[in-house]
């Protein structure tokens, strides 16, 4: 599997009403909320079958963010996990399942109809 970033410029749309004070964020989500006014980015799983599957770097993480952060802290604490992730916004609609087997991890994805 190869995972790429893919950062593009866009034109930029400042949001003057932006304020971290009235959002329900953490800082990380705020950040991507401020970076996402000047650039397009998107985190492309590539696999080894050919298949890909394309993350939207502002609206996937920030609409999944709590679940992706946990999924990564019971993997850095070593259990064995086994999770899906939803990524229902912004025209993703698919679930993305995880599973750890000691040092081995397998990915698969579907679509939701």
């Amino acid at each position: 599997m190869k995972i790429s970033l893919e950062i593009k410029d866009k034109p930029i749309n400042i949001d003057s009403d932006l304020n971290e004070e009235e959002m329900d964020t953490t800082p990380f989500q705020y950040v991507l909320e401020e970076l996402s006014q000047f650039v397009t980015g998107s985190l492309i799983l590539s696999f080894n079958d050919g298949h890909k599957v394309i993350l939207n770097l502002f609206f996937d993480f920030s609409v999944c963010y709590d679940d992706i952060i946990e999924y990564i802290i019971s993997v850095d604490n070593g259990l064995m996990v086994k999770n899906e992730i939803w990524f229902c916004k912004q025209g993703s609609d698919f679930y993305f399942c995880m599973r750890q087997e000691v040092l081995v991890f397998y990915f698969c994805s579907r679509k939701v109809i």
